[in-house]
């Protein structure tokens, strides 16, 4: 789904992906499917407000 918002946005929306799986290949599989980042829960709400405000940074470069 990620990756048909990124195609049908004339943005740059950035996702990330909440999950319990922490496998190498569930990793990929969010990469591959338009995650920019992947966090394995439980997450801390500090490490999910850093990757924010990190991938908030970032747009426009």
């Amino acid at each position: 789904m990620a990756r048909r918002v990124v195609q049908l946005s004339p943005g740059h929306p950035r996702f990330i992906a909440l999950t319990g799986y922490g496998e190498q290949t569930a990793r990929q599989r969010s990469k591959r499917t338009g995650f920019e980042v992947h966090l394995v829960k439980p997450v801390r709400m500090d490490q999910l407000a850093d990757e924010v405000v990190r991938l908030s940074a970032d747009v426009g470069r």
